[in-house]
């Protein structure tokens, strides 16, 4: 199969990014900041339609960004939720994933996340309840 172009998968995903989008309306029911802002983001998505990544100003390719994380993360969902039989969704949400890295980079949470260190939870309550008897009542934490 022939290498996809980054404007070819931002293209292709536009329609899962909007639908990953009405999900995040409906947990909101609808009502809202959070639904409102779901909203404005398909509707500045809708807009991408047609549009090359060369050619976008930088509000359309943050824009773009976030269109390829909504429908890379709806097609990754849809592949848990169908357990083995969601193989081509797996690979849809890859391929989504190596077009955004290779055009944007990492997320700035992929790039917290690949920092971060493994702490074994019961050396973190011990931490957390040592600082806690050594800060005095009614000081600020």
């Amino acid at each position: 199969m022939p290498r996809l172009k980054p404007d070819t998968i931002l293209q292709r995903c536009i329609h899962s990014a909007i639908q990953d989008r009405k999900g995040l309306v409906d947990a909101y029911s609808g009502q809202g900041e959070g639904a409102e802002q779901a909203r404005s983001e398909m509707r500045a998505i809708h807009a991408l339609r047609g549009k090359a990544l060369a050619d976008m100003n930088e509000a359309e390719r943050a824009t773009a960004f976030t269109a390829l994380c909504c429908a890379e993360s709806w097609h990754q969902s849809l592949a848990d939720a169908m357990g083995p039989s969601g193989r081509g969704e797996r690979r849809e949400a890859s391929l989504i994933r190596t077009a955004r890295l290779s055009v944007f980079g990492k997320s700035a949470l992929e790039e917290m996340m690949a920092r971060c260190v493994a702490v074994d939870v019961l050396d973190a309550i011990k931490i957390m309840e040592a600082r806690a008897a050594e800060t005095p009542p009614g000081a600020a934490t």
